[in-house]
């Protein structure tokens, strides 16, 4: 299992290195400096256990709100995608966004106390600086991408701003894809719609710019250890807590990896979620909206722009299933609509699939990972 203290940037990516290491596979991390400053640690798995030479097209994965790189990995070589990817013969390079546990350094900035950045930032910067290292490394004219979550919105951010970096993705593959947000019953972030405005002045005030805060997530990290146990009277407790954030269903979550799940949780940037706020209070997919002040000076605009789908000339396939309380039907239908080429529209076959199940249910492998994997073929160049 992996460490997760957060004392130590280089302490947790050895830890990371070590569990990777430990089942066989290779693991590189390789730092990336973005247009802005930051530095991100971006992991490869270069092949897996069985398939270790010959040409492997390099597929790059990008992580959900609250999440990192240890999403892929911490459910090991037989649920995890990262492994899966690797032993069917791609090059697997994994993002650690600004601001999460592994992406903490900046040139001038200490990412502890100026985290104020959005998903926009990401899409903007990070993902251009990940793709470009990974065709200098790699010498590939195209590589394939997966997101969950803000990682797909962040993809149609890269897509719509940065629309140069469509001709290098063969692929964008959005599990429980997220633009528009009409019909969204995800808890967490309906009451963050709800207080937007209060919660943007009270982080301000508290100097509060990360979720949860630098100053608690030692203590976060305890709690959780302690208390998500099967063992432990808060377990049922801990999955309540899971469900608010993300969502699970009760049929595919098993109670055992429980602390191990709730220790993957990273830090975000209190901004990420109140972009999503807006987004869920406007009905459109728009960039973050500053205050009038700031969005004429930044957009020539009292309000923020919406962004232009029709510039993704990528081919994007959408997954996602009835149960997601955040990625809903109807708004995944909207975004394909929207879409100039969504080639693919595919429904998770279990009713009750949620949020959360995309990386962690019992049957992800079955119920989604070999579709996805097809379809990755389908679109690589030399599978």
């Amino acid at each position: 299992m992996l460490a997760t203290s957060f004392a130590s940037q280089t302490d947790i990516v050895s830890d990371v290195a070590e569990f990777v290491r430990s089942g066989g596979y290779p693991f590189e991390n390789i730092s990336v400096v973005t247009e802005d400053g930051y530095l991100l640690d971006l992991f490869r798995i270069e092949h897996g256990l069985n398939v270790t030479t010959g040409k492997r097209p390099a597929v790059l994965v990008g992580h959900g709100l609250f999440g990192s790189s240890r999403d892929y990995l911490v459910m090991g070589p037989k649920r995890g995608l990262a492994y899966l990817l690797a032993d069917r013969g791609y090059d697997v390079w994994l993002v650690n966004g600004r601001g999460t546990s592994y992406s903490r350094k900046h040139l001038a900035l200490n990412p502890d106390v100026d985290p104020e950045f959005c998903w926009h930032e990401v899409g903007v910067y990070d993902l251009p600086a990940i793709i470009d290292t990974i065709k200098s490394v790699t010498k590939q004219k195209r590589i394939g991408y997966i997101g969950l979550s803000m990682a797909t919105t962040a993809s149609y951010v890269l897509g719509a701003e940065r629309s140069e970096y469509n001709n290098d993705l063969s692929v964008i593959i959005s599990l429980a894809p997220v633009a528009f947000m009409r019909h969204i019953n995800n808890p967490m972030l309906l009451f963050s719609s709800r207080f937007e405005q209060l919660l943007n002045v009270a982080g301000g005030m508290l100097n509060m710019y990360e979720i949860p805060p630098k100053r608690m997530q030692r203590l976060v990290t305890a709690m959780t250890s302690s208390m998500c146990h099967t063992s432990s009277i808060f377990v049922d407790a801990c999955a309540a807590m899971l469900f608010f954030v993300g969502g699970h269903s009760p049929t595919q979550l098993d109670k055992e990896d429980l602390v191990t799940i709730m220790k993957s949780i990273s830090p975000v940037s209190l901004r990420q979620i109140l972009h999503f706020a807006q987004v869920i209070n406007s009905g459109e997919f728009v960039q973050y909206n500053h205050g009038r002040s700031k969005n004429l000076q930044k957009y020539k605009n009292a309000m923020p722009p919406a962004y232009d789908l029709n510039k993704i000339t990528a081919p994007v396939a959408l997954f996602y299933s009835d149960g997601d309380l955040l990625s809903r039907p109807k708004d995944v239908e909207l975004l394909c609509r929207k879409l100039p080429r969504c080639v693919v529209k595919h429904r998770v076959k279990l009713d009750s699939f949620n949020h959360f199940d995309f990386l962690f249910a019992i049957d992800v492998v079955e119920l989604l990972y070999d579709d996805v994997i097809r379809v990755l073929d389908s679109y690589s160049d030399f599978v």
